[in-house]
């Protein structure tokens, strides 16, 4: 497909039993991510390294989000596109080099949960919603 690449559920359910190994896989994507929620930057990096599906959900934003709150400071922190890639410029700030982040392609992770973000930043606001003053200042 135009997205990538189609699979029957039956074939998404075996991708995501063969990434996330026997015992991540019998978590639920809410448990998992609480789970990943637990681990600190590195755990999550060397995660990421194990298989794609881990890859995916070891990059989940949210994670990243809360690991730049947590570790820096809110009010000096720059912003780099990404919270992954926030939290890496700023932890290697000091260090005079440069990161290239590749891509993973062909990841085939069918995840709701991991997706919302995407979707939810891509709907269209109704122009109502937006008219009207409802926090009080």
């Amino acid at each position: 497909g135009v997205g990538g690449p189609t699979l029957t559920y039956a074939e998404a359910v075996t991708k995501r039993q063969e990434g996330l190994g026997p015992c991540f896989s019998k978590m639920k994507d809410e448990a998992l991510l609480l789970v990943l929620g637990k681990c600190d930057a590195k755990t999550l990096g060397r995660l990421a390294c194990a298989s794609k599906t881990l890859y995916s959900y070891a990059s989940h934003e949210e994670l990243w989000r809360a690991l730049a709150f947590e570790d820096f400071d809110a009010a000096t922190t720059a912003f780099f596109g990404s919270w992954k890639e926030t939290y890496w410029r700023n932890r290697h700030a000091a260090r005079a080099c440069e990161r290239k982040p590749g891509a993973i392609k062909n990841l085939a992770v069918f995840s709701d949960l991991l997706y919302q973000p995407f979707y939810c930043s891509n709907l269209e606001m109704p122009e109502e919603w937006l008219e009207g003053e409802n926090i009080p200042r």
